[in-house]
């Protein structure tokens, strides 16, 4: 019985010799499990950090949209200080009708209502840039509901009036913009 005992003892001894350690071998397997379940490629380190994904690319109508709203807003503010600087406004809305345009007569008309209009006065730079996105809109009014539509007029007619524009005045622009509006539907 002691022979078998020590017979194996020294085997166990020498199996582990050979084997070399349990742990090493414990995680060698554990690596090529996960190297056969991932197909073959070694696992992602844990210090590399996913790449962040890229930005999505410019969308160029949209950057188009901003440039045309920030040359109204320049436009109008350009018009307070001098009402004959219609051209550059005029040129602009052409620019921003994406769709249908309007008459000449109408967009000539409206630019000169704005000019009475805002003649002498001192729209802010916010006030100027969104009196741009309305004038943008309406140009675009076939993707305007009603409901934004009457929103438009109404704040409209809001921002001249709390500027010092004569009520008949702010009443003429606001019906250029329901004109504008009306022809390219």
């Amino acid at each position: 019985m002691k022979c078998f005992f020590l017979l194996a003892c020294a085997s166990a001894l020498t199996s582990s010799a050979l084997a070399g350690d349990p742990m090493v071998m414990v995680r060698e397997r554990a690596k090529d499990t996960s190297q056969a379940v991932s197909g073959g490629q070694p696992p992602p380190s844990r210090a590399a950090a996913p790449a962040p994904p890229a930005a999505p690319a410019p969308n160029p109508a949209l950057i188009a949209m901003q440039q045309n709203v920030a040359s109204l807003a320049s436009d109008l503010a350009a018009l307070q200080a001098d009402a004959l600087k219609k051209q550059p406004l005029i040129n602009d809305l052409n620019a921003a009708a994406q769709g249908t345009s309007p008459s000449k007569a109408s967009v000539t008309k409206l630019v000169g209502d704005l000019g009475t209009a805002l003649s002498g006065k001192k729209l802010s730079s916010e006030q100027c840039t969104k009196l741009a996105q309305y004038l943008r809109a309406i140009f675009n009014s076939s993707h305007v509901t009603p409901a934004q539509q009457r929103t438009i007029l109404e704040d409209l007619q809001k921002i001249l009036t709390a500027n010092g524009v004569a009520a008949d005045d702010a009443a003429k622009v606001v019906a250029d913009f329901k004109a504008v509006a009306a022809e390219v539907k």
